[in-house]
């Protein structure tokens, strides 16, 4: 069964502008430096349309069409999990009285790639090639 839900977030930590990381850092504060906004505002987990690229733990790296040079997006994401267990931000509404039953986060079963596999496309021409990203 699909339970699709509208969803905001925001863009990986480490693809940000400098000067937004060093604000974000100090809205944080010392002890969190970026960890509060990549568990609870930036790349959700779990099966996505469209969204963010999460990077850990290559780091950013550059996704750009090999035929005329746009910069992909992100189309699909398959994670094995429904939320990460370092947050409860993004546990799904219907999921939140089983959030600390093992494996309810995982209730697909699916473990693609090292846990997440992000399918790119150019955005201007859907037969240029595509990218997956692994991580």
């Amino acid at each position: 069964m699909l339970d699709p839900e509208e969803i905001i977030e925001h863009p990986y930590f480490m693809t940000l502008d400098p000067a937004m990381q060093e604000r974000i850092a100090a809205w944080e504060g010392p002890e969190d430096a970026g960890d509060r906004y990549i568990s609870d505002l930036s790349t959700v987990p779990g099966w996505k349309v469209g969204g963010y690229v999460a990077w850990p733990p290559t780091g950013p790296r550059p996704l750009l069409c090999s035929v005329c040079g746009a910069e992909l997006a992100p189309l699909l994401t398959a994670d094995e999990r429904e939320w990460d267990p370092s947050t409860n931000s993004w546990i799904p509404y219907e999921d939140q009285k089983a959030a600390d039953t093992l494996w309810a986060n995982d209730p697909t079963g699916v473990s693609p790639g090292r846990g997440r596999l992000t399918v790119a496309v150019c955005p201007w021409d859907p037969h240029h090639p595509i990218d997956l990203v692994v991580q």
